[in-house]
C-alpha cells in the first residue's frame, strides 16, 4: 500500500523506514554477533506511524483512489555482501520489496559456548516480510544456511525467491528455508561415543553414535590452539579426514541434524571435543 506524502503540509516529515535504499553494494562485516541486519526497510510499518508525539501519519493516504494517480513502491538491491566469520552471517524484519545480489556468507570460527545457537544459522528471516529475491546467494560454514522464524504464523517463505540454486556449503541439517517453528524447541541429542581409527601421517577417520531422531551430520576439526575449524559434512556415522598436517595433536567433534515431524532444521548442541594425533 504504496503512501502519498503531502510536501505541502507545514512541517511534513519523511519516514526512513518507507523508502527504498538508493544504492548498497560492496560491503564487507568480519566478526560481529550480526553481519549485517535489515530491519524496517522499504515497507509499510503502519504501527509506527501512530507513535507520539512524532504524528507521522498526519496528512498521509493511500496512493490509489480520489484523484491522486495509483503508483507502485520500487524495489531496492542489496548487492556484493560479503560476510565473514560473524556468529550470524544477516537478519531481516519488516522488509519490502528486495533483491539481494552476490551475498557470501562464510563462517569458520570458534564458538566456545557450544551451543546450537553458537555460529548456527547464516541467515534468518523473520516476520513482516514480502516479495525478496536472492541471485548468487552462498552460506559456507554454519549449522543451518538459513531458516524462517515461525513462518507458519507469518508466511515468510512464499515471499522468498531464488533466481539460480543458493550454493550451501558445510551445514548439518539436511534442508533449509522450509516452514516450521523455533528449530531450538524440538529436542536433537548430540552424538557421542567419538573415536579415531586408521590414524596416518595426513588422515584419519573418526566415528560416533548416533543420538534419537539423528539423520546428518557436521565434523569440525583443527589443529589444536589453532582458531579456525575445518568441517566435513558426513551422511553416515563416520568421516575421512584428510590433507592433515604431520605429527599433530587434532580435536574435533560432531553436531548432528534431526528429522522431527518434518521438520529439518533441528539441531544438537556439538559433542564433547575428542582428539587424535596424526603419525
Amino acid at each position: 500500500m504504496p503512501r502519498y506524502w503531502n510536501f505541502g503540509a507545514p512541517g511534513e516529515k519523511l519516514v526512513i523506514a518507507d523508502l527504498p535504499i538508493l544504492e548498497f553494494e560492496n560491503f564487507t562485516a568480519y566478526g560481529n554477533l550480526v553481519g549485517f541486519r535489515l530491519r524496517f526497510s522499504n515497507h509499510d510499518s503502519v504501527d509506527w506511524y501512530n507513535e507520539q508525539p512524532f504524528r507521522y501519519h498526519h496528512d498521509l493516504g493511500i496512493v490509489c483512489g480520489g484523484n491522486l494517480a495509483c503508483a507502485g513502491r520500487n524495489r531496492q538491491v542489496v548487492e556484493q555482501l560479503t560476510l565473514w566469520n560473524n556468529e550470524q552471517a544477516f537478519r531481516m524484519r519488516y522488509v519490502a520489496d528486495t533483491d539481494w545480489q552476490q551475498v557470501d556468507a562464510i563462517n569458520r570460527l570458534v564458538y566456545e559456548g557450544e551451543h546450537p545457537a553458537d555460529g548456527r544459522d547464516g541467515a534468518e528471516f523473520r516476520f513482516k516480510l514480502t516479495s525478496q529475491s536472492f541471485t548468487d546467494l552462498s552460506i559456507d560454514g554454519y549449522q543451518v544456511a538459513g531458516w524462517i522464524q515461525n513462518d507458519i504464523v507469518d508466511q515468510v517463505r512464499p515471499e522468498i525467491t531464488f533466481h539460480n540454486p543458493p550454493n550451501y556449503s558445510n551445514y548439518v541439517n539436511r534442508d533449509t528455508w522450509i516452514k516450521g517453528t523455533d528449530p531450538l524447541n524440538v529436542p536433537c541429542p548430540r552424538p557421542n561415543m567419538l573415536q579415531t581409527t586408521a590414524i596416518g601421517s595426513t588422515t584419519a577417520t573418526v566415528s560416533w553414535q548416533a543420538g534419537t531422531n539423528n539423520t546428518h551430520y557436521l565434523v569440525r576439526y583443527q589443529p589444536r590452539g589453532a582458531q579456525h575449524w575445518e568441517f566435513q559434512q558426513a551422511p553416515s556415522l563416520s568421516a575421512a579426514l584428510t590433507g592433515l598436517e604431520p605429527g599433530t595433536l587434532y580435536d574435533f567433534h560432531v553436531s548432528a541434524g534431526c528429522s522431527v515431524a518434518g521438520d529439518e532444521r533441528n539441531l544438537s548442541f556439538w559433542s564433547p571435543r575428542a582428539s587424535f594425533t596424526t603419525n
